[in-house]
């Protein structure tokens, strides 16, 4: 139990980190994909079958309907920050989630289970890992959220940015508060589900006009730094040789 919950917040954090900086569309999706089928196994006591099901459910539903509306346009502008800086930020803000995590396990603060009669957290039961583990993996996570959401040039990046806040909320929520009941569990899939539908829309219909998934005009410049994104941006706008207006 306690090597599954490791292995979920390390799975979670690698997928976030992933999905927030991939500019290969596909790559980030599927990144997103792994995050989110992650998140509901970080817990003690894990969801029962049906709300997990449930849960994996929604998050495969979600990954696919965007995966479906990148098939005529694939290309991100990407991250502005790029996957290496996007990987430290994400440790710091695991070491800063580990140290809120050791706050609620002492008591200082109102949330968290404490520590039990005779225990400390350097000797840390299946729950109390699992505090640590959500706690660190869902603060990473939202936010590696923030960047896509704030700066977001493309609707793929913002629509992944919505569901990695999304993901690294319920894992924050359930870590310090306690477990997610079953109807939770049902509105967080629905959720996703239907953020990620909102998200293929935009994106299809931003490629149906003929910009690519870009939200706006991107200037010259970048496209002279990432030759790549070109494919993605209108191409009245690249005939014409000059900036946008």
């Amino acid at each position: 139990m306690t090597l599954l919950i490791v292995a979920s917040a390390a799975i979670l954090g690698i997928g976030a980190v992933v999905a927030a900086s991939a500019r290969e569309g596909r790559v980030a999706v599927l990144g997103l994909a792994v995050a989110m089928v992650a998140a509901p196994l970080v817990a003690d006591p894990l969801p029962a079958v049906t709300v997990l099901a449930i849960r994996l459910t929604g998050s495969v539903l979600a990954a696919y309907l965007i995966h479906a509306a990148l098939r005529s346009e694939p290309s991100t502008l990407g991250t502005h920050l790029g996957w290496p800086v996007q990987l430290l930020v994400a440790i710091a803000a695991g070491i800063i989630g580990f140290g809120i995590a050791g706050e609620a396990a002492l008591g200082f603060v109102g949330l968290g289970p404490g520590v039990p009669a005779g225990g400390s957290p350097a000797a840390p039961g299946a729950a109390t890992l699992a505090l640590y583990a959500g706690v660190a993996a869902g603060t990473a996570t939202i936010v590696l959220a923030v960047e896509p959401i704030v700066a977001a040039r493309d609707g793929l990046r913002l629509g992944i940015g919505l569901l990695l806040a999304l993901t690294g909320l319920t894992v924050f929520r359930e870590a310090l508060i306690g477990p997610t009941d079953g109807l939770e569990h049902i509105l967080i899939a629905a959720t996703t589900a239907a953020v990620a539908a909102g998200t293929a829309v935009v994106c299809l219909g931003a490629a149906a006009s003929g910009d690519g998934l870009v939200l706006g005009r991107i200037p010259r410049s970048l496209r002279a730094r990432r030759p790549g994104l070109r494919r993605s941006l209108p191409a009245s706008d690249d005939a014409a040789g000059g900036e946008p207006r």
